[in-house]
């Protein structure tokens, strides 16, 4: 318990089978509904204040939260489907959501530890490249993969977070000694960024939607019912 190999190690232990584990997890998927997290971000990526997502989850809420008048559409990328980024990347399409460790419904999905190693070379300089110019916001992740977080750190040594890396937490929570070592590479280099404490990832969300000041009627409604 607490070791970083603990959900990998977990999750094998209980689905040694690769299909296996994926049937389980589409199971836990389909009962799921997005939150107003999903919401607030689909209207923040829609409106251009927000052009990039980065997750190592599989499910498909924030495509389920998507209007279908949405004003910009959003552009999904998976671990297999590489050359579809680079295409993207070239014409300057805006937003895309990247699913590091794949999607439920159409990748090979990569949970134990040997399969968490495996980030696509071309995905970790991607996403090395386009911190350029921008801030990273980390929400909901705890920086125990090897793979997402050694792309951080190779990206961190080369500068490229001049906007510096926003790490958020629960109050209470310690940031991992390799999250720590990764927020002082960046301040060292660009003086910008930190930790920030929050209550979740919706209310996060919720507040960020308030503070960019666009409105959507759906979002209003289901605050209002919290």
């Amino acid at each position: 318990l607490g070791d970083d190999d603990e959900y990998s190690f977990y999750f094998g232990l209980c689905y040694p089978d690769s299909r296996a584990r994926d049937a389980f997890i589409r199971r836990v998927i389909k009962q799921a509904t997005p939150a107003i997290g999903h919401d607030c971000l689909v209207t923040l990526l829609s409106h251009g204040l927000c052009d990039w997502v980065w997750t190592t989850n599989f499910d498909d809420l924030i495509e389920r939260a998507e209007r279908p008048d949405a004003q910009k559409r959003l552009s999904v990328v998976g671990p297999e489907s590489q050359s579809r980024l680079d295409r993207l990347l070239a014409d300057g399409t805006r937003p895309v959501l990247v699913k590091l460790h794949g999607d439920y419904r159409y990748d090979s999905l990569q949970n134990t530890s040997e399969e968490l190693q495996s980030l696509d070379a071309g995905l970790r300089q991607h996403l090395a490249s386009i911190a350029d110019g921008r801030a990273l916001v980390v929400v909901g992740y705890s920086g125990r993969d090897e793979s997402v977080m050694s792309a951080l750190d190779e990206a961190a040594a080369a500068g490229r977070f001049q906007h510096g890396v926003y790490w958020c937490m629960r109050e209470g929570e310690e940031p991992r000694p390799r999250v720590q070592s990764l927020i002082r590479s960046v301040r060292t280099a660009s003086s910008s960024g930190g930790f920030v404490e929050i209550v979740g990832f919706d209310d996060l969300l919720y507040r960020l939607y308030k503070q960019c000041q666009v409105r959507d009627e759906q979002i209003e409604s289901k605050a209002e019912a919290l």
